[in-house]
C-alpha cells in the first residue's frame, strides 16, 4: 500500500502538515512569517516540471488561481496496482504501469492482467 494526500480543510497556520493545493498537488510549506506585503506563507508546490515557489496569504490564498489554494491534508492509503505479463512457458513478469508492461512485453505474451488492491470500505 502506498500513501497519497487527502484534503482535510482549508489552510491553517497551526496545522503541522502535510499540505497540498486545492487540486491535490503536494506542497511543502517553507515559511509562515515572511515579512512582505500580504504573503507571509512560502511553499514549494509540485508541478509538471518539478516544484514552483509560491507565495500565499496568511489564509493560504494564491492570487492567480483557486486550484493553487493551499489546503491542509493528511496521508491516506492508496491502493497498490501492478500489471502482470503472462507467457505460455509459465513465466510472469510484474510491472508498476501498463506502459512498462507493454514496453517490455515480448511477442509471445499471452495477456497482461491488471491487479488493483481493494481498500477497506470500497
Amino acid at each position: 500500500m502506498t500513501n497519497k494526500l487527502r484534503i482535510t480543510g482549508p489552510y491553517r497556520a497551526d496545522h503541522p502538515g502535510p499540505f497540498c493545493t486545492a487540486d491535490g498537488r503536494p506542497a511543502r510549506v517553507l515559511c509562515r512569517d515572511w515579512q512582505t506585503l500580504n504573503t507571509p506563507v512560502i511553499a514549494l508546490v509540485k508541478d509538471s516540471t518539478g516544484e514552483s515557489l509560491v507565495r500565499y496569504s496568511a489564509e493560504g490564498v494564491y492570487a492567480h488561481g483557486e486550484n493553487w489554494r493551499l489546503m491542509c491534508a493528511e496521508e491516506a492509503p492508496a491502493p497498490r496496482e501492478i500489471w502482470l505479463n503472462i507467457y505460455p512457458y509459465g513465466e510472469e513478469f510484474r510491472h508498476n504501469s501498463r506502459k512498462s508492461a507493454d514496453d517490455r512485453a515480448t511477442d509471445d505474451r499471452i495477456k497482461c492482467i491488471h491487479f488493483r488492491e481493494v481498500m477497506e470500505g470500497e
